[in-house]
């Protein structure tokens, strides 16, 4: 066994990963087919460590380490020599860390969702934006999948990503705010037609759209981003308030009598 001493009536495990490398640290238990746990160890640097057998017969192996995922096999020592090595391998996952920001300013997008979504479609992991737009979801095998972002005031965005070894991957995404169609109509107060008037639709951060009725009194704002609005005539103080999180096709909007 490579020159290593080991007391009698032990096995030697040694513990790799997918790439062959050494898993350092990684907890290893014996159990019984009972389910009985009959010795526990950690590796080494080199990845090896020595398990305690109490006797000739099969038992299960079971290891784990930090950034992996866990791993078992199969242990007859009936049917093998205390001399062999035992290779338990540990498959690795990865953390993947970013930060969402919108796409005008470039400010951080907080309560976002990032969701890592396989190719058979199933959620393999998420987490929610911070305050500051960043987020972290931990335990990806490596693979490809696809990362979606969703936030009920931006449009969502959607990427293939390829998960791979032990750094983290970093996804950031960049999102573009949902835009509205706001379409109306302008009447007087016996209910007709008002053409040519000025029609202002302003939010409380100092946006405001402006749009001169057509000849028949109807007016259109099409790219609107959500939120809520004061919807006005001309100069005058605005008349009501619209909460825009859809398509808008039936605003009416009356002039006052002079």
């Amino acid at each position: 066994m490579n020159g290593q001493h080991r007391s009698a009536g032990s096995v030697m495990v040694r513990v790799l990963n997918m790439e062959g490398r050494p898993v350092p640290r990684a907890r290893l238990t014996l159990v019984d087919r009972g389910g009985r746990m009959l010795g526990h160890g950690e590796a080494r640097a080199d990845g090896l460590c020595e398990l305690a057998v109490p006797g000739a017969e099969p038992y299960v192996l079971l290891g784990g380490a930090t950034g992996h995922l866990p791993g078992t096999t199969d242990l007859d020592v009936t049917a093998r020599l205390l001399s062999d090595e035992t290779v338990l391998l540990l498959r690795e996952v990865t953390t993947a860390r970013g930060k969402v920001s919108e796409d005008s300013l470039y400010m951080p997008v907080p309560e976002a969702l990032a969701v890592f979504m396989d190719d058979r479609g199933n959620v393999a992991g998420s987490a929610v934006t911070s305050d500051d737009g960043c987020f972290e979801v931990a335990g990806l095998r490596p693979g490809g999948y696809m990362l979606m972002v969703l936030h009920r005031e931006f449009e969502y965005w959607l990427r293939a990503v390829h998960v791979g070894g032990t750094e983290p991957l970093l996804a950031d995404a960049t999102l573009t705010r949902r835009l509205f169609s706001c379409l109306g109509v302008v009447l007087d107060a016996r209910g007709e037609p008002v053409p040519g008037v000025l029609v202002r639709l302003a939010d409380g951060s100092g946006l405001e759209l402006r749009e001169h009725a057509d000849e028949d009194g109807r007016f259109g704002f099409p790219a609107v981003p959500q939120g809520l609005y004061e919807l006005g005539i001309g100069e005058r103080p605005s008349s009501r308030s619209v909460l825009v999180a859809e398509n808008l096709t039936h605003l009416e909007v009356t002039v006052p009598d002079p």
